[in-house]
């Protein structure tokens, strides 16, 4: 299968394009640069189909994490930035119904809960609930992988985050070498491949590390 070449705007050349997720036959992803986050959607299947869907200015922006909630049908962004005169955090949340953006700002009362994130190390992902996101570091290849759980309070239109890292008390994983992958952030589980090709799944319920065989019918990891 050859792959779909198609052209996109011009400015792209010039800062930073990652993919925040696909739907169906539509490409989401996100351009940045250092004062300008932008985030647009393409139909695969008709190159001239690009569309920004919002646009955000800030007077320095750090960091722009994106995933896709398919069940939420939104987009949503942890953004650091400088605000004007202040620097912070937020999440943005776009809703592709009805095309609603809205921030929530980091709970100051939490705040020094989020000073453990590192920000250049992690990924952003959902799940399957509501005003519930998750953060983990990529590059763990061994040991214990940061994990924190995002809170969204729809009142305060604030988050929090709390830290549940994904342990490795035994050093199960300690000759993988690759990068950890999360398959699902609502039961912290995680898969890692040892530089033998053997397949590691970690299983929230006992805290542990489990060897995973897809042959073996009575595992009970739900992956």
């Amino acid at each position: 299968m050859e792959p779909i070449l198609f052209a996109s705007p011009k400015h792209f050349v010039d800062g930073h394009v990652v993919k925040v997720g696909l739907k169906h036959n539509e490409l989401f992803v996100a351009y940045r640069d250092k004062t300008l986050l932008e985030i647009w959607s393409v139909n695969c299947y008709i190159p001239s189909s690009w569309q920004q869907l919002f646009k955000q200015e800030y007077h320095d922006l750090f960091y722009a994490k994106c995933t896709l909630s398919i069940e939420q049908n939104a987009i949503f962004v942890l953004v650091a930035a400088f605000f004007g005169r202040d620097g912070g955090v937020c999440i943005l949340r776009y809703n592709l119904d009805n095309h609603l953006l809205e921030e929530f700002s980091l709970d100051s009362e939490e705040a020094y809960k989020f000073e453990e994130v590192t920000l250049e190390r992690v990924g952003l992902g959902c799940g399957h609930k509501e005003r519930e996101l998750f953060l983990y570091d990529r590059t763990m290849v061994t040991g214990q992988i940061p994990f924190w759980n995002i809170y969204l309070n729809e009142e305060k239109m604030t988050f929090f985050v709390n830290s549940l890292p994904i342990l490795d008390q035994e050093n199960i994983c300690g000759n993988c070498t690759r990068f950890p992958v999360v398959i699902n952030g609502d039961k912290r589980t995680a898969l890692r491949i040892s530089n033998d090709y053997k397949v590691f799944i970690y299983n929230s319920d006992s805290e542990s590390w489990e060897l995973f065989n897809v042959d073996d019918g009575k595992s009970g990891l739900d992956v």
